[in-house]
């Protein structure tokens, strides 16, 4: 059951996420500022939730992943 609910609020999460970047690229919002918009607040979450450790973590895969990758646009 839990796990359940964590599913669905992963998906609520993503898609309001992804609305909320689609609104601000329509009022053609700089790319990295609203990067540093999402970095803030996922401080400002681990912080609230004492969640350092796992975000860094989460992050440090992400700089990994983007920092591989071969084909950028």
């Amino acid at each position: 059951m839990i796990k359940k609910v964590a599913i669905a609020d992963r998906a609520v999460a993503d898609q309001t996420m992804a609305n909320a970047v689609q609104q601000l690229q329509a009022k053609w919002i700089e790319a990295g500022l609203i990067a540093d918009a999402l970095l803030e607040a996922l401080v400002k979450i681990a912080h609230v939730n004492h969640a350092e450790k796992q975000i860094a973590r989460s992050l440090r895969k992400v700089a990994n992943y983007l920092e591989a990758e071969r084909h950028m646009h």
